[in-house]
């Protein structure tokens, strides 16, 4: 089996990167196999985040950033993810 999280974000708050470390952890953990994760920042600022996906990227392996600069709303960043997600298995 292989799995694709795709996670929109527009602005996120401070601290967002442990909560989504966290849940990838467990998420993983429960199907028992990492996934891919796509963060898809939606008008995001990459000074705002930079920090964070430093953070996410030290723990979740083949990380996928997306970014643009305009907010287009959660529909299209989810567009986005899904058309970069692969499904591969990352063991």
């Amino acid at each position: 089996m292989s799995v694709s999280l795709v996670l929109p974000c527009y602005n996120p708050q401070a601290g967002w990167e442990h909560v989504v470390c966290d849940g990838y952890q467990a998420f993983s953990k429960a199907i028992g196999q990492p996934a891919e994760l796509i963060i898809v920042l939606d008008g995001t600022s990459a000074a705002v985040t930079e920090a964070a996906l430093a953070g996410i990227h030290s723990l979740v392996p083949g990380l996928v950033v997306i970014s643009y600069p305009d907010n287009r709303g959660k529909g299209y960043a989810i567009r986005q993810g899904v058309a970069k997600a692969t499904g591969i298995t990352l063991d």
